[in-house]
């Protein structure tokens, strides 16, 4: 497959593989190379990724465009690109690209659009973001590919604690808390639950939220001013959204998939739930992670 993508392998490529937990700062030096760099491509896993690294392009005054399955923003000498995966564009040199959440090569749905994007994209430094499970895949690609490669560790940059005892009650919810859903009317139905047993508000982020509207929700969730003090959310903000979360709360560890109702994956849990605490944000002294009822508690524990 790798003969697939005849101007790629004339790049003679350097592979710079991060890897490490949720909230370990992978994707933050990447994203500072690109932004320093002349031309450079970030290739997200979700849109709303994508539309976040293109607005902080933008903000830090690089002729940027956007390019999802959704939207396409261009500009005229356009000289960094933020896109989906999908969207990776194979038809350009770039001095630096970033390919996010690497550990999806292994995804049977979305897994060709990072198999491609790795083997195709043209560039002169090519950093791979990832949690450590696809790290000896990823190495075999770039020997095939003849490219050098070298693999970089990160430890998570502020403590995680997984709570024994479930929460049995949203009126025990606090300030901070994330509860987590799998699909839109879980969601409704969680903030509706929590703002009646709290009185505090609750935002809503999920998937299919245009930009402009997650953007506003994250702002009232992330503002300590606001009066939006909870958060329920889908596994998105798994994919490197930031917010300022103390604690994650799963209502449910099962998610339909498409094809099938099945518990999460650890590796898929520790995502989600590696999003409490987050470094810098005024619960970095320590997230926490927590399920709603007993066993999902030991799926947790387990995973964590």
């Amino acid at each position: 497959p790798h003969l697939t993508y005849p101007e790629a392998r004339k790049c003679r490529r350097r592979i710079i593989i991060h890897r490490g937990p949720t909230n370990s700062g992978k994707t933050y030096g990447a994203m500072q190379a690109a932004a320093a760099a002349k031309t450079a491509m970030f290739c997200a896993p979700l849109r709303l990724l994508a539309w976040e690294q293109y607005e902080r392009l933008r903000n830090g005054h690089q002729r940027a465009e956007l390019l999802t399955g959704q939207e396409m923003y261009t500009c005229a000498d356009a000289t960094h690109l933020a896109c989906t995966v999908e969207m990776t564009d194979f038809s350009r040199h770039y001095d630096v690209a970033v390919i996010d959440e690497c550990q999806n090569i292994g995804s049977a749905e979305r897994g060709w659009a990072w198999t491609n994007a790795i083997l195709g994209a043209r560039a002169d430094v090519l950093y791979l973001i990832e949690d450590g499970s696809a790290t000896q895949l990823l190495q075999n690609i770039a020997k095939v590919c003849g490219d050098d490669v070298e693999v970089i560790d990160h430890q998570r940059l502020a403590p995680l604690h997984v709570q024994r005892e479930p929460l049995i009650n949203f009126s025990h919810l606090r300030e901070g808390d994330c509860l987590i859903g799998f699909n839109r009317r879980e969601l409704f139905n969680l903030k509706a639950q929590a703002e009646a047993a709290t009185g505090l508000k609750c935002a809503v982020v999920y998937g299919a939220l245009p930009p402009d509207v997650r953007k506003a929700q994250a702002t009232l969730f992330n503002d300590p001013h606001s009066d939006y003090k909870l958060l329920a959310a889908s596994d998105a903000i798994g994919m490197g959204l930031n917010f300022d979360i103390g604690r994650v709360i799963f209502s449910t560890v099962w998610k339909f998939d498409g094809t099938q109702r099945r518990v999460l994956r650890p590796t898929e849990l520790r995502q989600i739930a590696g999003r409490a605490g987050r470094y810098g944000s005024r619960y970095a002294v320590g997230g926490e992670v927590l399920a709603m009822s007993e066993s999902d508690t030991e799926v947790l524990q387990r995973a964590l």
